[in-house]
């Protein structure tokens, strides 16, 4: 099944994606993740650690697996370089 969805948060370890349907906890996903720092979309493999229902923001809390040395390094340049708190 495919699904569309938007990542509202994402770490080194895992993202929370909003989408209308849900895979149930435990379930083990694959995703097609477009970075804006990347031209090409990154995948990646996942299991589902969070189920979240409420009116305003249902979504899933996904935890990477057996993220490649590519994909690990580029959700770490992403993370590194668009949300790290800026030093004054």
């Amino acid at each position: 099944m495919e699904l569309s969805g938007s990542v509202t948060c994402i770490s080194r370890s895992g993202l929370f994606m909003c989408s209308d349907f849900l895979d149930e906890l435990g379930s083990m996903v694959a995703l097609n993740l477009q970075l804006p720092t990347e031209s090409e979309p990154v995948r990646l493999a996942g299991r589902v650690v969070r189920v979240e229902t409420r009116s305003t923001t249902s979504g899933m809390g996904i935890q990477f697996t057996d993220l490649s040395w590519r994909c690990r390094l580029s959700i770490t340049r992403f993370v590194e370089e668009d949300h790290s708190p800026s030093l004054s």
